[in-house]
């Protein structure tokens, strides 16, 4: 099935890409979609807790958002720095509701991830290579110090990671594999999902 024909099953539009092209972007990428593969796949491989909260970096045009919303029915909050896509994920939540109306929270910040303070709801944080890794490190940052004030178990999904972010999770570390997800793409080629948690109070 077309990537177009599952959007329009959540009656959203997440398709094409979006060059950073509003200010100097040298630390934030572009916004492409997740492919509707990829989350099948890690549908298929990761379960959400009931208390999960989702929290995705770069949220884009909201596709991981209204996916996981859909299918797994936990909130979810989407960070998006570009006020140009935010228009249009405000848009895409407008849609997704008419048709798949749910009390779920859905919940859209138009801000810079690196500044964004991370409540102690949320549990599950998302990445595909939103931005670089200087940027990177500074939320891992942020999620740390919120670990910190209130303790518990959280997990980070990182998508096709780029080496930057190998590095800066070594380094800090305090965040353990807790499996790894390959996905054979139709190019041929072989995609992976990592999923880490913190070391400690694990099982909270």
């Amino acid at each position: 099935m077309k990537e177009s024909d599952r959007d329009r099953q959540l009656n959203i539009k997440t398709s094409g890409l979006h060059e950073m092209n509003e200010w100097n972007h040298t630390h934030y990428n572009r916004t492409e979609s997740t492919s509707y593969q990829v989350l099948d796949v890690l549908r298929e491989n990761f379960q959400f807790k009931e208390n999960d909260h989702l929290l995705d970096f770069g949220s884009g045009k909201g596709r991981v958002l209204f996916y996981i919303h859909f299918h797994a029915t936990i909130p979810v909050t989407g960070i998006e720095v570009s006020s140009t896509i935010f228009q249009q994920l405000e848009e895409n939540k407008r849609l997704y509701l008419s048709k798949h109306p749910n009390t779920v929270p859905i919940n859209l910040v138009n801000h810079f991830a690196e500044h964004y303070p991370i409540h102690r709801k949320f549990t599950v944080f998302y990445f595909f290579n939103p931005f670089s890794g200087t940027i990177f490190r500074q939320v891992l940052e942020n999620i740390i110090q919120s670990i910190e004030e209130h303790p518990r178990s959280i997990r980070l999904i990182i998508y096709f990671p780029m080496p930057s972010y190998h590095a800066h999770l070594e380094l800090l570390d305090l965040f353990e594999l807790e499996q790894t997800i390959k996905i054979d793409i139709e190019s041929g080629f072989t995609d992976e999902i990592i999923i880490l948690t913190n070391k400690y109070n694990k099982g909270a």
